[in-house]
């Protein structure tokens, strides 16, 4: 049997449909660099924030509100005040992007905070170098 011109017909016009949209999508990243996330990527982070006293924390921590290529996906910080002695926020940062998370004690306790990955992976871990003084954790997950 003889092949001339058409032994693979839509494979090969499929093979090439993919190899296209590959280079498409390559060329796409290396124009706009780090400004877009074209994939999407997130990563699940499980802010802690924790103190060994009775008295209330003070919590910072940012994330990425829009998860989705055309949201808006800038980095927001959230203050959230007067929590008890033990906290944790399930979030989302983009690939790439700091995870932050700062947890402030009353006067003379210590505070701690950890990132984490999956709620399993340790990404970060902090606690106050002296009473009244904040932990501080930030990681940048990425792929």
């Amino acid at each position: 049997m003889s092949c001339t011109g058409g032994c693979f017909g839509a494979v090969g016009k499929t093979i090439g449909v993919v190899v296209g949209l590959v280079v498409i999508v390559v060329a796409a990243k290396i124009a706009v660099g780090d400004k877009v996330n074209l994939f999407g990527r997130n990563w699940a982070v499980t802010y802690e924030a924790g103190s060994p006293g009775d008295k209330p924390l003070a919590v910072k921590y940012q994330d990425t509100e829009g998860r989705y290529p055309g949201q808006d996906r800038s980095v927001k910080e959230h203050d959230v005040a007067a929590v008890g002695t033990a906290w944790s926020k399930e979030t989302v940062v983009l690939d790439g992007r700091e995870a932050r998370v700062t947890v402030t004690p009353e006067k003379g306790e210590r505070a701690t905070c950890r990132i984490l990955l999956d709620g399993r992976k340790v990404l970060a871990t902090g606690k106050s170098s002296a009473p009244g003084l904040p932990a501080v954790c930030t990681a940048k997950p990425s792929s």
